[in-house]
């Protein structure tokens, strides 16, 4: 029931609950790398990472996560805990190109965030990777509805954006 972001300033329903579905969605993918905690020592959750977001500058842009302040995190907490430095990398395309590279990135053990309009979710498996992947072979862990599987979303045919975190050794300078 935390505020999401400033949440308030534009909708009557203002919670983690209904709008952090991309927060919720990091927090999997830190806590898959080992990130279990902030720079205070506070335990990495929903709730603890939007606060840090909101402490930041530009922890949300146009009211939603900025993926690239994420990095920034990882990077202050791998000086700290040696924890893995994660690298940022987004790309869009067609449901067919989404899956394929998910496909690709969890032959090398790394889930990603996928995201159709209004949602994000964690892709963390694939059953038959033998066979070109399609929503109903793509194992899910969505912040929000109680799915398993991509195809169970109505939705699934919408997917059009892939959102990858690698482990980096790079300084992750960018320009945004």
């Amino acid at each position: 029931d935390d505020e999401y972001n400033h949440a308030r300033q534009w909708t009557a329903n203002p919670t983690i609950k209904r709008w952090g579905c991309a927060l919720a969605s990091m927090v999997m993918i830190l806590r898959y790398h080992q990130i279990t905690q902030l720079p205070d020592g506070q335990e990495l959750t929903p709730q603890t990472l939007n606060q840090w977001l909101r402490q930041q500058p530009d922890g949300y842009i146009g009211g939603g996560v900025n993926w690239l302040a994420v990095t920034r995190l990882t990077q202050l907490l791998s000086r700290e805990h040696r924890t893995p430095k994660l690298e940022f990398n987004r790309q869009n395309g067609p449901l067919t190109t989404i899956l394929a590279q998910a496909v690709s990135e969890l032959h090398q053990q790394r889930p990603v965030i996928i995201g159709y309009p209004g949602h994000f979710l964690v892709v963390d498996g694939v059953t038959q990777p033998e066979l070109p992947p399609t929503p109903d072979r793509i194992l899910i862990k969505d912040p929000y509805y109680p799915y398993h599987r991509l195809g169970q979303h109505r939705s699934a045919e919408e997917v059009y954006t892939i959102r990858r975190f690698r482990p980096s050794q790079t300084d992750l300078s960018y320009l945004l």
